[in-house]
């Protein structure tokens, strides 16, 4: 961590990001995804975080050093942050799957990494666009985390889901907001970019 330079606060987070492509007929431009990875790691040191980060073709992941537990990253700031990507490459059409560990200290980095696999692996199943998720976030998932039991995940889940999400992607995207949102109209209209009525209808 010295010789990173991330020894400057006590704690520590890591996040993973896996770019998607949204365009079937053409492949990555080698540069593309160094570039909006420099980006994202450009809006992380906007914060004043210390960071390390290794990129592999489509992932890139980030160690992040901080003086006080209260500056870890949310799930929600990173969505801000991949909305900002967005807005600077509009040309090139990706999604972004986030895993975001929570904060700790360096004796438990091998455990924050953990963290953000099993994030991953969730993250998986349900294949939603720019979804970002924390390891506090996965709830009663982390049942599903340890043995083989990530293969009997999808015996607790309503075939009527699996119908729903693939026959209407817009809707389930609404719906899915507006449960991550504890049900409040305003602020799902506010994430999805419509109007309450719109949400409401």
């Amino acid at each position: 961590l010295d010789t990173l330079r991330l020894n400057k606060g006590e704690w520590y987070q890591v996040i993973s990001l896996k770019l998607i492509s949204k365009a079937s007929s053409s492949p990555w431009l080698s540069s593309q995804p160094h570039q909006i990875f420099h980006a994202f790691t450009d809006l992380c040191r906007q914060k004043w975080f210390h960071l390390a980060s290794e990129e592999k073709e489509d992932t890139i992941t980030v160690i992040l050093n901080f003086e006080k537990e209260a500056f870890a990253l949310t799930s929600f700031k990173i969505k801000q942050m991949i909305s900002q990507l967005h807005q600077e490459f509009p040309a090139v059409p990706f999604q972004i799957r986030g895993a975001v560990s929570c904060p700790g200290p360096s004796k438990g980095l091998p455990s924050l990494g953990k963290q953000i696999l099993d994030v991953h692996r969730i993250l998986r199943l349900f294949q939603e666009p720019d979804q970002v998720m924390s390891y506090d976030e996965l709830g009663i998932y982390k049942l599903f985390l340890s043995g083989d039991n990530m293969s009997r995940l999808k015996e607790f889940v309503p075939e009527n889901y699996f119908i729903f999400r693939q026959n209407h992607p817009d809707l389930f995207l609404t719906l899915a907001t507006y449960l991550d949102t504890g049900q409040n109209l305003a602020e799902t209209a506010r994430r999805l970019f419509l109007h309450t009525k719109t949400i409401h209808y």
